[in-house]
């Protein structure tokens, strides 16, 4: 992935560097192209999904999830190196014993427009495991949207989501193609998570506030290692552009936007909350960005009032509280360096203390990584008039579940694919670059995702009115 950067350095001071991300190449050229391709190849069947990177580890889980979630639909799989993606339908074949022959498979060529196109021509959609995205994942989002093939990924950027948000969202709705980018577990477990609060929630709310804990029962002691390297590659680019990604974002947000009050502050010190055993702080991961985002989107087609959504994650002490954010600072500083930046993508088990690996985490410590998210909305109840008094209805939610970094986010990312082959009508728009929470609101994910093993567990804790459960802010 160094090399990658490499590249990526070199060509972003070019005259042409924003030109080659934006749609100018001649539009009619590529699509008498892709017309000329679907004549010659029209009898051959339409896959309903295609998933890409089905040799990573996230790939492989997708392979293993896409037999129950994917079932009585087509699917193929796609990859660098046919050799490779062999070998991975292998794996999965043996190791859930199901028969996996009838399984297309490309190979692909990810700089390479034929080769790229090729693929999304056979699907209706695309599930894009393949990053750092902010590298490979714009030239791919392009030819879905020439091929008019809708696109999902378990992206965790939000640089690569606000650029395709402002490059391609018009495009995309000229050619009715929905790209809704982050799938994944992070992002799909906030976003349904708001969602499911708003459903319950017998009011209006004026903010929600989530607690995201974790406990890995290591039951293999030879590793304790959560994640593979490439969702440290990801973080890096992204605190890398995370200005940038800031300046974004804000030029999309309406002239219009209310300024909301009462105002919800975030607490920056670790913190106990009732009901709960971790020590919070804040965490600025991508989630925040994709439930803002979709907040953003329901105002600007809907005019629905938005949520103020603040985002914290737990530590069992306070001293790990206080040491993480100052650690990832730290990070976030040598980032911002290309030399330093080099050296946190070479030394990755250095800088994470063994929590990412180039192999990622062992099987049996997969499924003994357990999760749970707890959603705290505070609102007014639907007979009160909405005011700048602090509201005092509030209501606890549940996300949870187990296997978040593989399993329950191959089910998030296929699940959502499936909403758009089989619930298309109940998306807004015709099209669009989209955020999961806007995008399938009205769909029926949330029983999806509960569906499935490694999937997610919604459910109401308590609803309470009474000022004195609330914590100052």
């Amino acid at each position: 992935m160094a090399d990658e950067f490499e590249k990526f350095e070199q060509s972003k001071d070019s005259d042409d560097s924003l030109d080659s991300a934006a749609p100018v190449e001649s539009e009619q050229t590529e699509n008498s192209e892709i017309s000329k391709e679907s004549e010659e190849s029209e009898d051959e069947e339409i896959l309903d999904v295609i998933i890409f990177g089905a040799s990573s580890s996230v790939g492989k889980s997708a392979m293993e999830s896409a037999i129950e979630v994917l079932d009585g639909l087509t699917w193929g799989i796609a990859g660098l190196e046919m050799k490779n993606l062999k070998m991975a339908l292998s794996e999965v074949e043996e190791k859930t014993g199901k028969n996996l022959s009838d399984i297309s498979i490309y190979e692909v060529n990810v700089h390479d427009p034929n080769s790229v196109r090729e693929m999304v021509q056979n699907c209706k959609v695309l599930v894009n495991c393949v990053g750092p995205f902010m590298f490979l994942g714009e030239f791919v989002v392009k030819q879905c949207i020439l091929a008019g093939t809708h696109y999902v990924d378990v992206s965790h950027e939000p640089i690569f989501t606000a650029l395709m948000t402002i490059i391609y969202d018009q495009w995309a709705r000229e050619k009715g193609v929905y790209v809704i980018p982050s799938c994944g577990f992070i992002a799909v477990a906030a976003e349904m998570g708001v969602v499911f609060a708003q459903k319950m929630f017998p009011g209006i709310i004026n903010s929600i506030e989530s607690f995201w804990e974790n406990n890995v029962y290591y039951k293999d002691k030879s590793s304790k290692a959560v994640l593979a390297t490439g969702a440290w590659d990801s973080f890096v680019y992204s605190l890398r552009t995370a200005n940038d990604a800031f300046i974004y974002q804000m030029a999309l947000k309406p002239k219009d936007y209310p300024h909301l009050l009462p105002r919800w502050g975030t607490r920056p010190l670790p913190h106990k909350i009732p009901r709960l055993e971790s020590n919070f702080v804040p965490f600025n991961g991508g989630d925040r960005n994709i439930v803002m985002n979709s907040q953003r989107l329901w105002f600007k087609y809907e005019r629905k009032r938005p949520i103020q959504y603040k985002n914290y994650i737990g530590f069992k002490s306070k001293l790990q509280g206080y040491f993480v954010p100052l650690f990832l600072a730290f990070i976030s500083l040598l980032a911002q360096f290309t030399r330093t930046t080099r050296f946190l993508l070479s030394y990755v088990t250095f800088f994470t203390f063994g929590f990412i690996t180039a192999s990622g985490p062992t099987e049996r410590n997969r499924n003994s990584h357990h999760y749970k998210i707890t959603f705290r909305s505070i609102g007014w109840h639907k007979t009160e008039w909405i005011s700048e008094k602090k509201p005092a209805l509030q209501m606890w939610t549940q996300v949870t579940g187990y296997n978040p970094f593989y399993g329950a986010n191959c089910v998030a990312v296929l699940t959502s694919a499936k909403m758009i082959l089989q619930e298309e009508n109940k998306i807004p728009g015709r099209g669009g670059v989209l955020s999961p929470g806007y995008a399938f609101a009205r769909t029926t994910l949330l029983d999806e995702l509960q569906k499935y093993k490694n999937g997610m567990k919604f459910e109401t804790v308590s609803v309470r009115c009474k000022e004195r459960d609330f914590l100052d802010v």
